[in-house]
């Protein structure tokens, strides 16, 4: 896990600033990356996807 700083650290649900962290990223074989973001504060999760 690796926490996030400025805009991608602070909650969306919360609002808590550079409360985010995220999983170590697994790479699929259609070009998409996927991880997972929790936030420390409020507890919330969601997976995310983005392009490599």
């Amino acid at each position: 896990m690796r926490r996030l700083a400025g805009e991608e650290g602070t909650c969306f649900f919360c609002g808590e600033e550079e409360a985010n962290v995220v999983s170590a990223p697994s790479d699929d074989n259609d070009g998409w990356r996927r991880d997972w973001l929790v936030c420390l504060v409020c507890g919330t999760s969601n997976p995310r996807r983005y392009r490599y």
